[in-house]
């Protein structure tokens, strides 16, 4: 497990720079390659260990690293013992699970690039197709009203970083056990705006 650690640093700490300079100079490419080979260290350590990355680009060119405990006391222990070991640096700060973010979720829409081309997310709706008796998780589906059409994988994908920033994680992995990503509203389905999911939970959690 140490060597596994101490690998997963190494890697880190060759490519820390380049992650930084990929994300200012927008190179989609290159830093999707870099974040691949920071997660597939990361799994190495634990088949569950699942990491983000965020910037301050737009402040002073500084980045996070984000290891989510997905609501797992198992795994948010193996954590605290890989960020113990942690290098040093100025260009990035580690951070222990993900909280409920606080502002609003037009905020959220705007201020990350969520998508490989320059999109506006106008509102992001969902409906519940099914609650899982045996976990209490919900099956969703995810509708996303925005100024371009984008693939279905491209959306998932941006959707995913978007309900993990906004519920946090253990929230999400406690809460959401899928979800699928519909062009159109249906007409027979309630759709609500996301602003309404964390209300949901708390409403279905007591009943």
């Amino acid at each position: 497990m140490e060597k596994k650690i101490a690998a997963f640093w190494n890697h880190f700490s060759s490519i820390q720079n380049k992650l930084i300079a990929s994300k200012v100079e927008k190179d989609i490419l290159q830093h999707d390659k870099l974040f691949a080979s920071i997660q597939n260290n990361a799994v190495k350590i634990h088949p569950q260990l699942r990491v983000l990355l965020m910037y301050s680009i737009h402040e002073n060119n500084v980045g996070k690293l984000i290891f989510l405990t997905k609501g797992n006391y198992k795994i948010q222990s193996l954590i605290l013992k890989v960020v113990a070991v942690a290098p040093t640096s100025d260009l990035w700060e580690y951070q222990i699970g993900l909280p409920p973010y606080s502002g609003s979720l037009s905020t959220l829409y705007s201020y990350f690039n969520w998508f490989k081309q320059p999109t506006i997310i106008y509102q992001i709706y969902f409906a519940i197709l099914k609650v899982y008796k045996s976990s209490n998780k919900m099956h969703l589906l995810i509708f996303c009203e925005m100024d371009r059409i984008c693939s279905k994988a491209e959306i998932r994908m941006a959707i995913k970083s978007i309900l993990n920033l906004y519920l946090g994680d253990n929230f999400y992995y406690n809460h959401i056990s899928r979800f699928k990503v519909v062009r159109r509203k249906f007409s027979n389905i309630r759709f609500l705006p996301l602003e309404e999911l964390r209300n949901l939970i708390l409403y279905k959690n007591f009943n």
